[in-house]
């Protein structure tokens, strides 16, 4: 039987860079290291961390990842201001609020997603 979910794994090729961009871009917590291979983020408060392992090669696949924020609009200005590379967005999810479209310094895709249109 499951019992919970533990983390996402994403390859990057170089540690320092992407710990900057998940810390200091993303504001995520570095919650553990195993020297520089591997590196745990989180969100605080949170107990599911993507953990961040340091490969030769770096596949991307045509998945992504998903983070909620409070505004996308506000989030994306930030974003910006740091040096971020966005893709699309804010864009209009129906019903649910707005997307955007971010990528770490890997290429992997990061949607991040407000729900403003939510009903509660």
């Amino acid at each position: 039987m499951l019992k919970g979910f533990d983390n996402v794994s994403l390859s990057v090729g170089e540690m320092d860079r992407s710990v900057r961009f998940y810390r200091d871009v993303l504001g995520l917590k570095v919650t553990d290291t195993y020297g520089d291979q591997i590196t745990f983020v989180a969100m605080e408060g949170w107990s599911t961390t993507i953990m961040l392992q340091k490969r030769e090669t770096v596949v991307v696949g045509n998945g992504y990842l998903t983070l909620v924020c409070d505004d996308v609009k506000v989030r994306k200005a930030e974003l910006e201001a740091k040096g971020a590379r966005i893709g699309d967005g804010p864009y209009p999810i129906p019903g649910v609020g707005s997307g955007l479209d971010v990528y770490d310094p890997d290429g992997h895709h990061i949607c991040l997603i407000d729900y403003s249109d939510m009903k509660a």
